[in-house]
């Protein structure tokens, strides 16, 4: 039977990775890699158990304890695929994490212990009860949680009046209870599969698409993924939890779910593109079937009101009420950024939303009071920068339940709306992974909470013209989210799936660098013509989208023209003189604000406008240097600029995404937002267009990433494999 897992170790290395048991970190070559707790919580157990075999039963018992309910096989093989990924190693071919079929897993690399235990009172020394830090190992569900100071959340607070200061004291770290540190034990609960589709939508928060679940009572309404595309279903909440699909009808599109009528009997739905900011709202039957549009006004995100008539939808920065026959508008409040997830109080005193910051992306709680109109931030400064986001109150009122986005993932939070002594009360923590755990919903009757968790793997395909396939390319950096290629076609260049890094390499994984670390989160890049210098767009916490130069060798990336404004699409000039961007589409970043297609000269920093560029962006400089591509900000068009008479031209109309030169400049290729998502490419010269492929035959969950060219042109194609399903905890569970 396995000891209780180790956190104080001590330091242990091996090759170039170091790992700080105590302080749950894992480094390579001094750069912290990300590791969720209950990765690291199994990463733990097999450092201590090296050269042993540790079996899946042991790994259940010690991670996930006997009262969890859940799908173990899938838990454990995520979390055994996040500590691979964070290592860089493969099943296939290990260097670090061997698995022996049906038996369990087993470390084999040679260790090296760097600190020994400051106390123990075996040979193998145990972990501590103690979290020190919030990415520390939490404790089996087993066992109660414990705190280092203050009393553990949701305990029960035992004590006894021995004087009037005494009371006094013991009444002041009651303050506490319901307010735990970072650094106290949250209250981790068991949950509960309910579906078992692997293939529910959770959402992308970062281009506003974000993981909406409901309720009727009976039933859990969501989308799925199908065929790579986005549909709606529903699942009975007992009864074996297969998804059904939901039938709209097609004119509303690619439907989006935004809130259910009070009781039950209808759905608030969005017809969503990418490409518009704002769309027609649809109000259908929950069985499905016929739908009727409400004629107010275009939105992009709406909640019934407890009357069951009255309907808020988000628009623009305002928030509008109306009725839902879209009769009698008016602008309820505006807000700093475009709010999504809208939930009023079961009273309807107070409602409560998402604010998504135009300029750095960044979602936040609000909460307006109808009496007195009062809009205020709900958890300013908790976390910095913000990122909580699509909250729900309990039947009751009391309690309000939301998701919060952090280094170690997304979990699932509860606030009170007081303490036991009636002061303002601060958030709880109920889940803490392997999975992300997205937008929750409680039950209509009960003390169950719904929510997403959700897993994403993603793999390189190169599609093979030979077979009209995609087959899997570059295995040495399968998690690679985007790729570009060095112009000599030598190097690859790539940004992790785990934390947003760039790296660099040979094509065969070799002579490995990363160029970035966290929080930096990388977006795209391209090499520079002598293959020197990357120029990418990359984000810190809390600011905007920046372009940044970096040499290939290493180093500290350098801003490439310093303004307060996002900045987006760096490309170079054929000489690599010239660096071309644009600004952030309209879902990643300003909204509101005036686009164009700016120069910048290396050399001197100048940076010029392109002429006549007013409302395009996505730049792309031909291999020739005499021509620029670009869209409009819907995306229905293809321009040429013409560098030498400083003139544009339409190439094409349609709906484009990513145009991307081909190596001899005679080509465009790009992905269409047509059925199937296809790509194509265009005879410049003739303006001729011939399909390449397409994606209509998708496996399930599957989702299309980036793509790009590979050598001699071939489409490359970062694959999302999201293992997603809806989970249940009793948030009244002791």
């Amino acid at each position: 039977m396995l000891e209780q897992t180790p956190t104080h170790l001590g330091k242990i290395r091996f090759g170039v990775f170091e790992v700080d048991l105590r302080a749950g970190e894992l480094r390579k070559c001094g750069i912290r890699i990300k590791l969720q707790s209950q990765p690291f919580k199994l990463f733990a157990i097999l450092l201590h158990h090296a050269g042993e075999i540790v079996t899946r039963e042991e790994l259940q018992q010690q991670i996930w304890g006997s009262e969890t309910v859940v799908n173990f096989d899938h838990s454990l093989g995520t979390a055994v695929n996040k500590v691979r990924e964070a290592l860089g190693d493969s099943a296939e071919n290990p260097r670090y994490i061997e698995t022996l079929a049906k038996r369990g897993y087993r470390f084999i690399a040679a260790l090296q212990v760097l600190e020994s235990p400051e106390t123990s009172a075996s040979s193998k020394p145990v972990l501590s009860k103690e979290a020190p830090s919030p990415e520390a190992v939490s404790p089996p569900r087993t066992q109660a949680p414990a705190a280092k100071k203050a009393p553990s959340t949701l305990a029960t607070v035992t004590w006894r009046v021995a004087g009037p200061a005494i009371a006094a004291l013991v009444a002041v770290a009651g303050l506490r209870l319901w307010g735990p540190s970072e650094s106290e034990r949250p209250m981790l609960l068991p949950y509960t599969q309910i579906t078992s589709s692997d293939s529910i939508f959770p959402g992308e928060v970062g281009v506003e698409r974000f993981p909406v679940l409901l309720t009727d009572g009976s039933r859990l309404y969501f989308s799925k993924i199908e065929s790579g595309r986005v549909a709606l279903a529903y699942s009975a909440i007992s009864g074996g939890g297969e998804a059904h699909a939901l039938i709209t009808p097609p004119e509303i599109g690619a439907p989006r779910l935004a809130d259910i009528s009070p009781d039950g009997s209808k759905l608030l739905v969005f017809g969503e593109t990418l490409t518009e900011l704002e769309r027609t709202m649809w109000i259908v039957p929950s069985a499905g079937g016929a739908a009727r549009k409400i004629v107010s006004g275009l939105g992009h995100d709406g909640v019934w009101m407890p009357d069951g008539t009255t309907i808020l939808y988000a628009s623009g920065r305002n928030i509008l009420i109306g009725h839902n026959d879209g009769q009698e508008v008016r602008v309820l409040t505006s807000v700093p950024g475009r709010a999504f997830w809208l939930r009023s109080a079961p009273g309807g005193s107070r409602l409560r939303f998402t604010v998504v910051d135009s300029a750095t992306r960044a979602p936040s709680l609000w909460e307006f009071t109808f009496a007195g109109n009062k809009l205020r931030p709900l958890l300013p400064r908790w976390t910095n920068p913000s990122a909580e986001c699509c909250g729900n109150w309990t039947p009751d009122g009391k309690n309000f339940v939301f998701a919060s986005n952090r280094r170690e993932g997304s979990n699932v939070w509860i606030l009170p709306e007081k303490n036991w002594i009636g002061a303002q009360a601060s958030p709880i923590q109920l889940t803490a992974g392997p999975l992300n755990f997205l937008g929750p919903v409680p039950a209509r009757h009960g003390n169950q909470i719904f929510f997403t968790g959700a897993h994403k793997r993603s793999q390189l395909r190169r599609y093979d013209a030979a077979t009209h396939q995609f087959l899997p390319y570059l295995r040495e950096i399968s998690m690679a989210g985007r790729t570009e290629f060095s112009r000599d076609g030598t190097r690859v260049a790539w940004i992790s799936t785990s934390d947003g890094a760039l790296w660099q390499s040979r094509l065969d994984g070799s002579q490995r660098l990363q160029l970035t670390s966290g929080p930096m989160h990388v977006f795209m890049m391209r090499w520079s013509p002598d293959a020197r210098s990357i120029a990418f767009m990359g984000k810190e916490p809390g600011k905007t989208w920046k372009i940044y130069s970096i040499s290939t060798e290493g180093g500290q990336p350098q801003v490439v023209s310093d303004e307060a404004r996002s900045q987006a699409d760096p490309d170079w000039s054929p000489d690599g003189k010239t660096i071309v961007f644009g600004r952030s589409s309209e879902y990643m970043a300003e909204d509101s604000t005036p686009k164009s297609i700016q120069m910048v000269n290396l050399a001197t920093k100048a940076v010029s406008v392109a002429p006549g560029s007013e409302g395009l962006f996505c730049p792309r400089w031909s291999p020739d240097g005499r021509y620029l591509i670009a869209m409009p900000l819907d995306q229905r068009k293809l321009m040429l600029f013409d560098i030498a008479s400083q003139k544009w031209t339409e190439l094409a109309g349609g709906t484009f995404n990513n145009p991307v030169w081909s190596k001899d400049g005679k080509y465009i290729y790009y992905q269409s937002y047509d059925e199937g998502s296809p790509i194509s490419r265009m005879q410049v010269a003739s303006g001729r267009v011939e399909k390449i492929a397409d994606f209509r035959d998708l496996e399930p969950g599957a989702t299309v990433g980036y793509w790009g060219l590979a050598s001699e042109d071939a489409p490359i194609v970062s694959f999302h494999f999201l293992t997603a399903d809806i989970y249940s905890v009793d948030w009244t569970h002791r």
